[in-house]
């Protein structure tokens, strides 16, 4: 929201209070000081504060959630902060909707992976798809040896690889960075997430996935 002038909330609130859009206030004005020429008119152009402070009043009241920012329209500072708040309005956007792979259970009494998922998903957005602990193991066993073969051709390509990753361990990590692919195709994942500990006890892998999945980090 850039409003121009003075702007009573009523103008803009009912549709605020219905849109599920993440919304960021720029308090801003034309005028870039309070000079001895300022005259009425000039107030009348650049009144905007007053409105930005009535219609976060009242969003407060409503309990809606809002990003605010001040600064004259051409001061970098104040847009470069501006952008910070787009970027996190943005994130929280594509958050909506984001699917989360999740393989194997939460680490048992690590708080920081505690979450209350259907609280996360109303609240935030992104929804927990839990995923069996053997799925990656199905979709390593389906993997073709040549397919990796030719990710490890353009690995070769396009890294410098340690003499020491040999030729068959490297084969084996592209197969799996083929299954990961497959799992996050196959269940529409935005993000992913693993229990290691789960996939090393189930077995049926020969080693942990982390190549494929610093490849899907690359990818976004």
């Amino acid at each position: 929201l850039i409003p121009l002038r003075y702007a009573a909330s009523m103008m803009t609130v009912p549709a605020l209070l219905d849109t599920s859009l993440p919304i960021v206030i720029w308090n801003t004005q034309e005028a870039y000081e309070v000079a001895r020429s300022y005259t009425s008119d000039d107030l009348l152009m650049n009144h905007v504060r007053q409105g930005t402070q009535e219609l976060t009043n009242v969003l407060l009241r409503n309990r809606i959630r809002f990003g605010l920012e001040s600064g004259h329209y051409a001061d970098a500072p104040a847009l470069d902060r501006l952008g910070e708040w787009l970027a996190a309005a943005r994130a929280m956007q594509s958050a909506r909707g984001l699917r989360v792979g999740r393989l194997g259970a939460p680490f048992e009494g690590m708080g920081d992976f505690s979450v209350d998922e259907q609280r996360m998903a109303h609240d935030w957005g992104p929804e927990v798809a839990p995923l069996p602990v053997d799925q990656l193991a199905a979709c390593f066993n389906d993997a073709r040896t040549e397919d990796a073969e030719a990710l490890v051709e353009q690995d070769q390509a396009r890294f410098e690889v340690a003499p020491e990753v040999e030729q068959e361990m490297h084969v084996v990590s592209a197969r799996l960075e083929l299954a990961m692919r497959r799992l996050v195709a196959e269940a529409e994942l935005g993000a992913f997430t693993m229990n290691f500990r789960e996939i090393i006890e189930a077995g049926g892998v020969p080693t942990l996935p982390f190549l494929g999945l610093n490849k899907l980090l690359a990818d976004g």
